[in-house]
């Protein structure tokens, strides 16, 4: 039995999907990277998915329903469980290759892949925050897991188009100063790695003793 908090949660939820599909089928129409359009149709794919399985939740909740829930779990794409591109590179900080964004200078210009493509992590950061909430506040155990399931596809697909970005020079990342890591560390008990945790450890005694 879903509880009120989750029957209204779980609408909102099902609207933003839906909204999610139809954007990731326009935004297939707009993109002129291959790479990328073949990225946002898996991504649309997911949505479709995840719009199944909210359904499914309230339909178990009027007692109607198939018995099993839809499964599946997205991987980005180059980690080896995923078909698609090729591995990303390291991530590569600092600005030095990083290409600055300019505006299209004349209105009505379809999107480019750049700001499709940053459209869609931002799109995909939010739906995992939002996932994430409404599966903390959920009681019921399958609508928490479900949403849980979703919250982390929503973050593989924010991640895979990070690597798609950073691939393309389009999104930098800052390099931290070497002196500002070892000053972060110092400020934590030990300073270094494998350092006891606050309050220390209990010493093992030999044999087993007390």
């Amino acid at each position: 039995m879903l509880s009120q908090k989750e029957l209204l949660n779980l609408p909102e939820l099902l609207n933003a999907h839906a909204a999610l599909i139809e954007r990731a089928e326009a935004e297939q129409a707009m993109a002129q990277d291959d790479r990328l359009r073949q990225i946002l149709e898996r991504h649309g794919q997911v949505y479709r998915r995840h719009y199944g399985q909210l359904q499914w939740l309230l339909d178990r909740a009027r007692g109607q329903g198939s018995p099993q829930l839809p499964q599946g779990d997205y991987r980005a794409s180059g980690d080896g469980r995923t078909g698609g591109a090729p591995a990303a590179p390291d991530l590569t900080q600092g600005f030095q290759a990083f290409e600055p964004y300019r505006p299209a200078p004349a209105p009505g210009r379809r999107v480019g892949d750049r700001a499709l493509a940053l459209g869609c992590l931002e799109m995909n950061k939010h739906a995992c925050l939002t996932a994430t909430w409404t599966a903390l506040e959920a009681a019921h155990p399958e609508v928490r897991r479900t949403l849980l399931d979703i919250a982390r596809d929503h973050a593989e697909m924010a991640f895979e188009l990070f690597q798609y970005l950073q691939e393309r020079n389009w999104y930098a990342v800052p390099a931290a100063p070497a002196a500002m890591a070892r000053q972060v560390a110092q400020g934590f008990p030990g300073g270094y790695a494998g350092a006891p945790a606050p309050g220390g450890t209990v010493p093992a005694v030999p044999g087993g003793g007390r």
